[in-house]
Formats: C-alpha cells, structure tokens, sequence
C-alpha cells in the first residue's frame, strides 16, 4: 500500500479482531489521500453493525 493510491478488498465477514490490526495501515493511508474500497456482507447478521461504522470512518 505504500505505494499505491487506491485499495480495494472484497471480504465476507468483517470483524472487530480484522479491523483493530488495520486502523495505523488504513489512517496513513488515507491521511495520504489514498481511497480505500471495501465490499462485504450482511448476509446472516455476520457482521456487526458497530465495527461497520467503525470500517466507516476509515473508509468513508
């Protein structure tokens, strides 16, 4: 990602365990004016919610 300007990702299941290790990679990211793409589920009630608002501010 260093040297990149745009991050996409396709996950099915997003979690608080995935997005605790990625908040100092994706804020500096960003914070360079990268833009970040994310594509999931919601599909069974997998995801909760909460840590898809948190993903929200990260990848707004």
């Amino acid at each position: 990602m260093q040297y990149s300007v745009v991050f996409n990702v396709a996950t099915a299941f997003y979690s608080a365990g995935v997005h605790n290790p990625l908040i100092d990679i994706l804020n500096d990211f960003t914070e360079r004016g990268g833009r970040i793409h994310i594509l999931t589920s919601i599909m069974n009630n997998f995801n909760n919610p909460d840590h898809l608002a948190l993903l929200k501010k990260l990848a707004p």
